[in-house]
């Protein structure tokens, strides 16, 4: 014999039926913390003072790198208004 009962309720409903903690709250916070640190973390990477001390102020490497990307970026927008042009 198979008997199949369907009960049409909330989350929040289930979690009292169950005797289930209510963990909203608990939720709510830990992910406000993640927020925060994530924010927090950003904000340290868009800082120029930590670029500075992780390349530090002259270093050739990052000039060159500077250099290549503009390159090839007014590479890339000359050959897109020349394509636009024809």
């Amino acid at each position: 014999m198979k008997i199949t009962f369907n009960i049409d309720c909330t989350p929040e409903e289930a979690r009292d039926l169950l005797g289930l903690p209510d963990l909203s709250n608990f939720n709510k916070a830990l992910t406000d913390e993640l927020e925060r640190k994530m924010k927090d973390g950003i904000q340290l990477l868009n800082n120029p003072l930590s670029m500075q001390s992780w390349f530090g102020s002259q270093n050739p490497f990052l000039e060159q790198m500077q250099k290549t990307m503009q390159n090839m970026t007014s590479y890339a927008s000359n050959n897109l208004l020349s394509q636009d042009k024809q």
